[in-house]
């Protein structure tokens, strides 16, 4: 299930980049397989994972690995909260990052911001 190169999904393509927010601390990862290759398979209950439209995902796992990610059974995008999640990280940051969390407009923005200015992990 980790390749994912078409970020296929059960509602349709899933949009890069992929979250996992823990509270407020939130980690961008490029693709599927990178984010599952990063997460314990322990720690799926206490991350929230999305795509970059807000779709909630869920972890597949096989004993201690994750070992991939699809859209959640039954869920629709939840874009506020995924905005939510990202100001919220960006207002934790330093200068520029906090100044961006306010002028960001949209969800899209926010994305565009983490991914222009954070590593994303691979």
């Amino acid at each position: 299930m980790t390749d994912d190169s078409d970020h296929q999904g059960s509602h349709g393509y899933l949009t890069a980049p992929f979250f996992a927010a823990e509270g407020s601390d939130v980690t961008a990862y490029e693709s599927l397989a990178a984010m599952a290759k990063h997460i314990e398979a322990y720690d799926v209950n206490v991350h929230e994972f999305y795509d970059a439209s807000g779709m909630p995902l869920a972890a597949v796992t096989e004993g201690y690995q994750v070992v991939g990610f699809r859209a959640r059974p039954g869920a629709l995008p939840e874009r506020n909260l995924l905005e939510q999640r990202l100001r919220q990280f960006l207002a934790m940051m330093p200068e520029p990052h906090r100044t961006a969390a306010t002028e960001a407009r949209s969800l899209e923005e926010l994305v565009a911001t983490i991914a222009a200015q954070f590593h994303v992990t691979h």
